[in-house]
């Protein structure tokens, strides 16, 4: 498979990385779905099988499950605001569940819902890609300050001035 760069908001991506950290979301998000269905249904003696919810519910419910991990874990400052409470929007997506389970499209959604739509974005726009499959968690990346950044470099390239390889030739 072909590498192909494109920008997104104005960094350099390479897509196929793009595509495999989705996909790696999507499977993260999978069994984090699946953990809670268990975990909520086994007690009152049902066993979640696979087509028991339409797709629908499902696509809404991952994104609620990962700002709740997010919420947990203390999300930036600067996103704190950004999304509910995660039990708000469970408790809602339940009761609509509950009201009226046919109100959830059986089929995949042609276009995913706005929440899921933040959630994603968010997370390819904050988060390492390859933090799930890396350290089982989503780490945050912070701004990068330039100079802090240069200067870094800096102290590091002089402190190395001294050591090169014994076989160098010059």
């Amino acid at each position: 498979m072909t590498s192909t760069t494109t920008d997104l908001d104005g960094q350099r991506a390479d897509v196929e990385l793009l595509i495999t950290a989705e996909i790696r979301l999507a499977h993260t998000d999978g069994e984090r779905v699946a953990v809670f269905l268990r975990e909520w249904l086994e007690p009152l003696g049902l066993l979640p099988h696979a087509g028991s919810f339409p797709r629908g519910f499902l696509v809404e419910l991952a994104p609620i499950l990962r700002i709740a991990s997010w919420q947990r874990a203390g999300l930036p400052a600067d996103l704190e605001d950004t999304f509910p409470p995660a039990g708000e929007l469970l408790e809602h997506l339940i009761r609509r569940f509950i009201a009226d389970p046919m109100t959830f499209d059986f089929k995949m959604p042609a276009v995913p819902p706005r929440l899921c739509s933040r959630v994603v974005s968010t997370w390819i726009a904050r988060c390492a890609w390859s933090s799930p499959s890396e350290t089982g968690a989503d780490v945050w990346l912070g701004e990068i300050d330039d100079d802090l950044l240069l200067d870094a470099l800096a102290d590091f390239l002089y402190e190395m001035r001294n050591v090169l390889p014994e076989d160098r030739s010059e």
